[in-house]
């Protein structure tokens, strides 16, 4: 029987030669024997292995389960399920894992892959909705879980037919209770390791796609926010750490680069209406997740999720970088109340909006600075962007 650690450092030095992004994450997380989990399980920051699985399993498939368990925390597709079938999006969350590690060359041999061509490219919440829509669903894909076995086995024979996965993985999938670390990639530790790791990979003239996700999904986040809150930062003096910055993760997108002793103080509301498809919540959820994970010490972003009304509020700093997940609104928008709440107490700040336009606004312009980025129509009033002109 192979010793256990002297796999696990083989099989590190052999990912930063061949894959370094997931090599140099790999070796620069806290790995700890644990008989209890199944093959590897990452939480709070520790990487926990069953010593026995190492030593005992063939050498790609303990490859392949390492990179598979440090691209869930890396994606965090659990912390961005919401009110989404929990099934359907376990399976399209081991879809786009799968799809990454068998592009990636780190699947290879391995016959549990649930890896289809047609989602090469694709985020976890365009996987979901596709499968959704083959497993004779309609609608919007929100909804709580409760189906019995039987919808079950008829949904996996309809995917399964539709994407040539074998049903036994899709079953397989669809039954996991194993949720990543929601704070995986949004540890302070656990980004500069990322970072860290992108950089090691940039130095070794690779490219891979893992390296190129910035929150993760598929897609990167396109909204230069450093740009539009240029004109709205404000004098912050005192504030040291501002002055100290080190660079060194600069241009991984550690921080956002503002000028010296300015920060930023902006509300960013989410609208998560009806009309809002998954697809695009998923993708705001992204662009202000990209916001909160640049934050330097002293910027304050309220986050507000609203549809008729504000339904979350919360505040982003550098102390608490993540939004809360889509808590999916009803009916239609109507920004008067939420306009009317945040000119008693947004004291000046801007006030960002992603939205799809197809709203009622106030007739009366606020007295705050307002910016419109929508992926549809545009605010009467404000300053206008389209989600698109950032692509």
């Amino acid at each position: 029987m192979r010793n256990g650690d002297r796999t696990l450092a083989y099989i590190k030095a052999r990912l930063l030669l061949e894959h370094p992004f997931f090599g140099s994450v790999a070796s620069s997380i806290r790995m700890e024997p644990d008989s209890t989990v199944q093959g590897f399980s990452f939480s709070h920051g520790v990487l926990r292995y069953d010593p026995l699985f190492v030593a005992q399993s063939p050498l790609n498939q303990c490859t392949y389960e390492l990179a598979r368990e440090i691209l869930r925390s890396a994606l965090a597709h659990w912390n961005r399920r919401g009110s989404r079938d929990r099934r359907l999006w376990s399976l399209a969350s081991e879809i786009v894992t799968g799809v990454i590690l068998q592009e990636s060359g780190l699947a290879s041999g391995i016959p549990s892959v649930p890896y289809s061509r047609i989602y090469s490219g694709m985020s976890v919440e365009e996987v979901y909705s596709e499968l959704w829509k083959m497993s004779g669903n309609a609608g919007t894909g929100f909804r709580c879980s409760g189906e019995d076995n039987l919808s079950i086995i008829e949904s996996a024979d309809r995917i399964s037919a539709s994407t040539g996965i074998r049903k036994e993985i899709i079953l397989e999938a669809m039954n996991s209770t194993r949720e990543s670390d929601s704070q995986g990639l949004y540890s302070p530790k656990m980004r500069e390791i990322l970072a860290s790791a992108r950089l090691v990979e940039t130095m070794a003239g690779k490219r891979s796609l893992p390296a190129s996700l910035f929150i993760g999904g598929g897609r990167m986040p396109i909204i230069p926010w450093e740009r539009l809150l240029d004109p709205f930062l404000v004098p912050a003096p005192g504030i040291p750490s501002l002055r100290r910055f080190n660079r060194k993760y600069l241009d991984s997108g550690l921080y956002l680069p503002y000028k010296r002793n300015m920060v930023a103080r902006a509300v960013v509301v989410m609208d998560v209406s009806a009309s809002i498809s998954p697809e695009t919540a998923g993708q705001f959820w992204e662009e202000i997740a990209s916001l909160g994970s640049g934050l330097n010490p002293g910027d304050e972003v309220e986050y507000i999720q609203a549809d008729a009304d504000a339904v979350h509020r919360e505040m982003l700093s550098c102390q608490n970088r993540v939004p809360e997940k889509i808590r999916h609104g009803n009916g239609g928008t109507d920004f008067t109340t939420l306009f009317r709440a945040l000119s008693a107490d947004v004291d000046g700040r801007p006030v960002f909006i992603l939205t799809d336009g197809r709203a009622i606004f106030p007739d009366k312009e606020p007295a705050f600075p307002l910016i419109c980025i929508s992926t549809d129509l545009p605010a009467p009033y404000g300053i206008n962007y389209s989600y698109g002109d950032f692509a």
